[in-house]
């Protein structure tokens, strides 16, 4: 019943019948869609010209089949009917280059600033997050923290600063993973920016040489890390820029010092024992940071 009501009754099985079908597509999602909304999305598989968008919902010009199953997935339509149509008209099989839909993020990670203070008694951590709402609604988020060592997981804390309050503070003993969720007092609009600011503190000994953020989005625009050693400086200070925390780990292990100076670049350590890095643009999966050596 679902399928009968969404497609319109066409008289044949021609590209004029799927471009209306696109048409339609577009114009019955929620909300209605305008050409620019499908030619301009920065996550489509290409940029596509509003004129050949044009002429495509128009029946003058056949379309990619990668350009039909994104209509089919930027209108929530049923999968596989758009691109049915299309293997009609054209004749050819459409081979599924994208993944699944997903559900829209609640939230995009423009920003990540943290500022690790090792020159006291307990490593205390600043950080900032500047979030930007993709839907309406949004009221709170998630932050995974991992840390390496199991004592430091275990005694970490962290107090919300600015914009939300802690309403869950749960210890994953797997993988030493550290679960917060905060709320942020308020319901906001789609677009709309908001600010967490953050206080994490590890009193503990044992505290891994290098300090990193992740980020499961290629949307982030920067992060900055800054690490404040002191008069503790290392003899070697350099920058993370690796894929996951396993090569991170091996590579921070390496008994060769060589190893780990000619992998990562070095950064500098001005004359107040503060070293600090700004990474534009982090890539979704990539672990960055600081990280020393003393031997």
């Amino acid at each position: 019943m679902t399928e009968v009501e969404q497609r319109p009754m066409f008289g044949g099985t021609s590209v004029a019948d799927l471009a209306t079908a696109l048409r339609h597509a577009r114009q019955r999602a929620t909300p209605p869609l305008r050409l620019i909304d499908i030619g301009s999305d920065p996550n489509g598989p290409r940029t596509w010209s509003h004129a050949h968008l044009s002429k495509v919902e128009r029946g003058l010009e056949v379309p990619a089949g990668e350009l039909v199953r994104w209509y089919e997935v930027k209108t929530a339509t049923t999968p596989g009917f758009l691109t049915g149509l299309w293997e009609i008209a054209t004749g050819e099989q459409y081979l599924d280059a994208l993944p699944p839909a997903e559900a829209v993020a609640p939230w995009t990670l423009d920003r990540v600033e943290i500022d690790l203070d090792l020159s006291g008694a307990v490593p205390t951590a600043l950080e900032t997050r500047d979030l930007i709402a993709n839907l309406d609604g949004a009221d709170r988020h998630q932050i995974l923290i991992d840390l390496e060592d199991e004592e430091a997981a275990l005694s970490s804390r962290l107090e919300v600063i600015d914009g939300g309050t802690l309403v869950e503070d749960k210890k994953l003993i797997m993988g030493n993973l550290v679960r917060h969720e905060i709320y942020h007092g308020r319901a906001v609009a789609k677009g709309e920016w908001h600010r967490v600011a953050l206080r994490h503190r590890y009193p503990s000994e044992n505290f891994d040489p290098w300090y990193t953020f992740t980020t499961k989005t290629d949307r982030m625009r920067e992060g900055l890390v800054t690490v404040r050693f002191g008069k503790k400086v290392p003899r070697r200070v350099y920058a993370v820029d690796r894929l996951l925390s396993k090569e991170v780990r091996a590579y921070c292990a390496a008994s060769a010092p060589e190893e780990a100076s000619t992998d990562f670049a070095p950064v500098k350590v001005d004359e107040q024992g503060i070293a600090r890095i700004r990474f534009a643009f982090p890539r979704a999966g990539f672990q960055y940071g600081i990280g020393w050596r003393n031997d």
